[in-house]
């Protein structure tokens, strides 16, 4: 079961680097010195990919994002993880992708967005996830949640994955504003007693931050994190990924490896540095898978 959804729904929606490796040496040396070697071709890669205008939809960065996301499952099954938090989740597909692998798990999704909370709410919670209508933030509270309907004049639904804390950067966009609840992930996991170690998805529009300055306790107690990332202004008030990175690497996770989702945006696994040595083998598998990829680009670009 892939969890492409959401992606290439914000390629349909006109979504879109590098990022440093923000504190990653600190993290065991021999192992934490092969991952910053591995991640820096990576950033190079993604930075040849957008000179050369590797299209947003193509084949290749699909095929890309889908191997961090195996990469990701592959972790999730073999950690031993108590629970998963997907913020800004969207149909839930990797809560129920987690579930689907380890059907013991506690998993919560929170969904910020009422248009798509109401479309996806019966079919996650069939599905054993704990669906929650609020915005991860800094305090419990309300916040303006802004959903683009129109960008540069071309129509949006209601139902998008990229309704944001943050007004967007770039284009002449129209917005449904709406309040929402907001809860910082600390008080969420009091709130549901959710157990730990856990593992998070989170995927917010550059309100990455946001999400971070509430949920400090619940990072220190995360063993892996997927986090989609922006290296430029996609967002006004919107979180680079450096800052993100150094804020995760005071937190104790560390950048392992990542995709290509669009220029200057892109998804990064991090882990705690006992998961990196741990799980050497499968991470190296899997860099390997993405790395393979990559250099067989310019032969099939030759054909």
């Amino acid at each position: 079961m892939r969890i492409t959804g959401k992606a290439e729904r914000k390629r349909m929606h006109g979504t879109g680097e590098t990022m440093r490796q923000g504190g990653a040496e600190r993290a065991p040396a021999d192992m934490a010195g092969q991952m910053a070697t591995r991640l820096a071709g990576l950033h190079e890669a993604a930075r040849l990919l957008d000179r050369e205008g590797e299209p947003v939809d193509s084949p290749l960065r699909l095929a890309l994002a889908e191997r961090l996301q195996d990469m990701f499952a592959a972790l999730l099954e073999q950690e031993p993880v108590a629970s998963t938090l997907e913020i800004g989740a969207f149909e839930a597909g990797m809560s129920r992708r987690a579930l689907a692998l380890r059907p013991d798990l506690a998993a919560y999704a929170l969904e910020a967005n009422p248009h798509v909370y109401a479309r996806f709410a019966r079919d996650a919670i069939r599905a054993r996830v704990r669906y929650i209508h609020a915005a991860a933030a800094g305090s419990i509270g309300t916040a303006r949640l802004r959903i683009p309907r129109a960008i540069d004049g071309r129509g949006l639904p209601p139902v998008n994955p990229i309704g944001s804390l943050c007004p967007r950067a770039q284009g002449e966009v129209r917005y449904e504003e709406v309040t929402v609840s907001t809860i910082p992930l600390n008080a969420l996991r009091r709130m549901y007693a959710i157990p730990a170690p856990h593992a998070l998805w989170i995927d917010v529009e550059g309100a990455q931050m946001q999400v971070i300055r509430g949920g400090g306790r619940v990072l220190a107690d995360t063993a892996i994190l997927f986090i989609e990332l922006e290296s430029f202004g996609y967002w006004r008030e919107g979180a680079r990924a450096d800052e993100v990175t150094e804020a995760l690497a005071q937190a104790g996770l560390f950048p392992v490896a990542r995709d290509f989702e669009a220029p200057g945006q892109f998804n990064v696994i991090f882990a705690r540095h006992e998961v990196i040595e741990r799980r050497a083998e499968l991470l190296d598998t899997g860099l390997g898978h993405i790395e393979a990829l990559l250099a067989a680009r310019p032969a099939r670009a030759a054909r």
